[in-house]
């Protein structure tokens, strides 16, 4: 990963086992590098409820989307979203 390079995380579907383990050995990793150089994120979906929530037909239940840990883990490092240019972006 390269300041002021597209950087992008596209992660082969043969790497994921679990949603832990996805997390912290890809997402995780790559975010944290985000936050530490204060970069724009480009957002491919809007973060509304529909993206953020899945429906469980077995539980019954609503859980959270893998989109919605990467958003939330971005706010609590100091990014907010914004709309008109569909960016995560540091504000602190």
């Amino acid at each position: 990963m390269k300041k002021g390079k597209l950087n992008l995380l596209n992660t082969p579907d043969e790497l994921y086992v679990t949603p832990s383990q996805f997390w912290s050995e890809y997402n995780q990793p790559w975010l944290d590098e985000v936050i530490k150089r204060r970069d724009p994120v480009k957002v491919a979906t809007k973060p509304i409820n529909d993206n953020l929530y899945r429906f469980n037909e077995e539980t019954f239940k609503q859980e959270l989307t893998g989109f919605e840990k990467e958003y939330f883990y971005l706010k609590e490092h100091g990014y907010e979203f914004d709309s008109k240019t569909s960016e995560m972006k540091y504000k602190k």
